[in-house]
């Protein structure tokens, strides 16, 4: 259990949520379930962005019937509808998987500051960065 409700309840858009947890430790399940529960209970929506196209198709089968309420997509997805002026998803929470991505990535991906700036540019959606090794994104 990484959050309560009565926690979640406590997320506003314009403050992120860092979750660190190491691999295996529940932050998809808790997605799944936990969060998955807050959000059907008040009529919410997320979108779960992921780095992999690969880990995309395993979590739509572990999130299969919530397709709903939690809409998976990789960060690459949203540059690339930036970069083509194309639509992208609106949600009221927006959790960022495997978020070092931002950081760990950007040195070979010339894009990732694209989906960073989008998802800060969401000023309704509850912003949620889950990772192992989230040390980047603290401040002294």
């Amino acid at each position: 259990d990484l959050s309560t409700q009565e926690e979640i309840a406590q997320w506003f858009p314009d403050k992120p949520v860092l979750i660190p947890a190491q691999t295996g430790q529940g932050k998809t399940y808790w997605v799944s379930h936990g969060l998955y529960d807050y959000l059907k209970a008040h009529n919410l929506t997320c979108l779960f962005l992921i780095q992999r196209t690969r880990t995309k198709e395993q979590l739509k089968k572990e999130f299969a019937g919530k397709e709903a309420t939690i809409h998976v997509e990789t960060y690459q997805f949203i540059e690339q509808s930036i970069i083509r002026k194309k639509p992208t998803p609106h949600c009221d929470f927006i959790v960022c998987d495997e978020a070092q991505y931002f950081t760990s990535d950007a040195g070979f991906n010339d894009y990732t500051d694209i989906s960073f700036d989008w998802i800060f540019e969401q000023r309704n959606s509850v912003k949620i960065f889950m990772s192992a090794t989230l040390e980047s994104f603290y401040t002294d």
